[in-house]
């Protein structure tokens, strides 16, 4: 059917791809906006109330090398039921130990 219209823009026109570039591009796209969540719900539970959000964030990324958001974190906490601190939690208070401590 574009082929019909000669006079429309080139840029424009939509070519349909074949069956298998399009499926080797849909499955491409969908691997690289997976999340992948390293933590185990056990280590999670453990570094709530151990570290902030933005900590546990930056501990992901050292110990997986995969960059995750707090959004992350939190939608897997509330997934696996785990209970969070509240936002004014850690403030005044230190870490406990060194996020190295945890690699």
């Amino acid at each position: 059917m574009l082929d019909n219209y000669e006079f429309s823009l080139k840029g424009k026109r939509i070519r349909l791809i074949d069956s298998i570039s399009l499926r080797n591009q849909l499955t491409q796209a969908r691997q690289m906006h997976q999340v992948k969540f390293k933590f185990s719900k056990e280590d999670l539970k453990d570094l709530l109330f151990k570290m902030p959000i933005t900590e546990i964030v930056k501990l992901h990324k050292s110990k997986f090398w995969i960059v995750i958001s707090r959004t992350t974190v939190y939608r897997y906490a509330e997934k696996w039921k785990l209970k969070s601190p509240d936002c004014y939690y850690w403030s005044g208070k230190n870490l406990l130990g060194n996020l190295n401590d945890y690699i």
